[in-house]
């Protein structure tokens, strides 16, 4: 190729060349639409739970045939919906999903996105805007991608809410275990003081001096194992509250803008979402540092432990790791109080997010 030939315009396309073209993205996007629908009329809507009432399933199911048919009964466009398209066959199977494990929270904001996707986002638009159909699909694009936001936040919020209930059923168990032991120690202590002295006097070396002031320091190690295993869960557990609390946060911000904006969503909307992504990125980095520097003392307990058979106040100590548990217990229930106040005020949000949606059904199944 020549130096010149670099700078040649490249020919025109004739009428007949753009005609072939918009025929095939014409098609194109009537193949995407149709997998979509296929998707839809596919879903199997069924919570063997028993967490989503029936007839909020029913609802689901009701209106996700009035999109379908709305999506099947559709004029061509000049839209390209290709990508909003594959999106919303991503919702749909996560809609079979989330009814299936009785998730009501992650399913309403996955019909709320259907029913923008597919009611607002495949709206035609008339032939004398067609210039500006690449602006609109853009606009559209962005806030249905909004709406998946929430979705991904809300099953976000599913993973650390089954986490924690898997956890507290650990600690139940563990906690059990260790008010066990705990009463065991204390009553053998009191009842062999001159084996507490024993191991007050000798330490780590009264495994050859006296057998049975052996078997009580070893019982006292599992019991404070026990409570290390307590602590531990505890601080996990908070750790997915934390990151609960973070999701709900962005949750919020986006579904506030989306009800109140009835324009698309402005890139000031965008650059809030971003930067609470960020901070929340960031805070989970460091909690995360945190569990791993919890781990890194867990690794060294073994070997601290062996100081406190050497140490005089090995009795004080028991009764210390007893309060520290009831404090433990005490702090959990004021988190679970504390969530039961945040579930409430989540409750009422939640009326009123559900009005807006059911206002937004109504119009649907009136379309």
């Amino acid at each position: 190729m020549g130096f010149l030939d670099r700078f040649k315009k490249e020919p025109e396309k004739t009428e007949k060349q753009i005609q072939a073209e918009e025929k095939n993205q014409a098609a194109s996007v009537r193949a995407k639409s149709e997998s979509l629908l296929a998707a839809m009329k596919k879903v199997n809507l069924f919570d063997p739970t028993g967490r989503i009432p029936q007839e909020e399933v029913q609802r689901y199911k009701i209106v996700l045939d009035n999109l379908a048919d709305r999506l099947d009964r559709a004029s061509a466009s000049v839209l390209d919906t290709q990508r909003m398209d594959e999106q919303m066959v991503w919702l749909t199977e996560h809609l079979e999903i989330a009814v299936k494990e009785g998730r009501k929270d992650t399913a309403d904001r996955i019909m709320k996105a259907l029913m923008y996707g597919i009611g607002r986002g495949h709206e035609p638009i008339p032939p004398s805007d067609a210039a500006k159909a690449p602006q609109m699909i853009r606009e559209r694009e962005n806030r249905l991608g909004q709406y998946i936001t929430t979705v991904e936040y809300s099953e976000k919020i599913d993973e650390c809410t089954h986490s924690i209930e898997m956890q507290q059923e650990r600690y139940d168990k563990a906690s059990a275990q260790f008010k066990e032991a705990y009463k065991k120690v204390k009553q053998e202590m009191r009842e062999n003081p001159h084996l507490v002295e024993m191991i007050d006097h000798y330490g780590e070396k009264v495994k050859d001096i006296n057998a049975d002031a052996f078997k009580l320091a070893v019982k006292y190690r599992e019991t404070q194992k026990l409570y290390k295993d307590l602590d531990m869960l505890k601080k996990q557990m908070a750790f997915k509250e934390t990151t609960i609390n973070s999701c709900l946060s962005i949750i919020r911000s986006v579904e506030n803008a989306l009800t109140e904006l009835a324009t698309p969503v402005t890139q000031e909307m965008q650059d809030k979402v971003i930067q609470l992504e960020a901070e929340f990125r960031n805070h989970l980095v460091e909690l995360q540092k945190q569990i791993t520097e919890l781990n890194d003392l867990s690794d060294r307990f073994n070997y601290a432990i062996d100081e406190v058979f050497s140490s005089p106040v090995m009795g004080d100590y028991i009764i210390d790791a007893a309060m520290r548990f009831q404090e433990m217990e005490d702090e959990l229930a004021a988190d679970e109080e504390g969530r039961k106040r945040g579930r409430e005020l989540m409750q009422q949000q939640e009326l009123e997010q559900t009005q807006n949606y059911e206002n937004e059904e109504q119009q649907m199944l009136n379309a």
